[in-house]
């Protein structure tokens, strides 16, 4: 709406938009953690250098906004045994709250 009336520019609403998206992400985590994680926990081998890559990816343009650059130092054969989603989800919290609270510039 406040895009409609021209109070926004094209950055705050990038802006806003990753943070509805990370709250959104955040609840629907907790409900399923406040669910049980009996059939939504699932032991596989994860490459860890893969899903990093995706969540960095995935974070890009909140990385932009703040000026941060990230440089991932996994080694590519690196695997774990692991719940792909909720190791994500560890990871994607992670990353947002160094991106939000690293100065700007640093790589």
């Amino acid at each position: 709406m406040m895009a409609q009336e021209n109070q926004l520019d094209a950055v705050e609403i990038l802006k806003e938009t990753q943070r509805l998206k990370s709250g959104l992400n955040l609840v629907m985590n907790e409900a399923r953690l406040l669910g049980g994680l009996g059939g939504d926990f699932v032991l596989k081998q994860v490459h860890l250098a893969k899903l990093v890559n995706q969540r960095v990816t995935e974070q890009k343009n909140f990385f932009i906004q703040h000026q941060v650059y990230p440089q991932v130092a996994i080694a590519s054969d690196l695997q774990l045994i692991t719940d792909e989603k909720w190791l994500g989800f560890v990871i994607e919290q992670l990353l947002v709250n160094s991106i939000k609270y690293t100065a700007p510039g640093v790589r």
